[in-house]
């Protein structure tokens, strides 16, 4: 059995002991808001970060097929490489990825989609909110 939150959201896939993601944005305050918005869905992860693309890319291979993300969360506003190309990467590889930004609107969420995407989610402004961020991922993931 999947494990869950106290609000029902699913947690890490059955046999996983908890959810590995690939978090990758230029500003490093961002993965301790995260990894503190899983903690609010009671779900432990395993998070390895990156700020910027070739960077991630470099984890990634690192990794290996055993460390491979079940999911990667990519800001699409980032430097040397944008988020989108990562995005494509990362897709080509088979891996989930949704991307992030704090200004979503029609035409990068059709670009999401177009690239393969999960989705792109606006970034939290706040801790409570990147609980209802790692809530909305996990939805995701089931």
């Amino acid at each position: 059995m999947t494990p869950s939150a106290p609000d029902g959201t699913p947690g890490a896939k059955p046999g996983v002991s908890s959810l590995r993601i690939l978090a990758v944005d230029d500003d490093p305050a961002e993965f301790a808001l995260l990894e503190d918005g899983f903690a609010r869905c009671g779900i432990e992860i395993e998070l390895a970060t990156a700020t910027t693309a070739p960077l991630a890319i470099v984890e990634l291979h690192l990794a290996g097929h055993q460390g491979r993300p079940h999911v990667a969360l990519v800001d699409i506003g980032m430097p040397l490489v944008s988020g989108f190309e990562l995005a494509r990467q990362l897709v080509a590889e088979d891996i989930p990825t949704i991307l992030m930004s704090s200004h979503v609107d029609g035409a990068r969420a059709a670009m999401a989609r177009e690239i393969g995407a999960l989705d792109l989610l606006a970034k939290p402004a706040d801790g409570p909110g990147y609980g209802a961020f790692a809530a909305r991922v996990l939805r995701m993931l089931r």
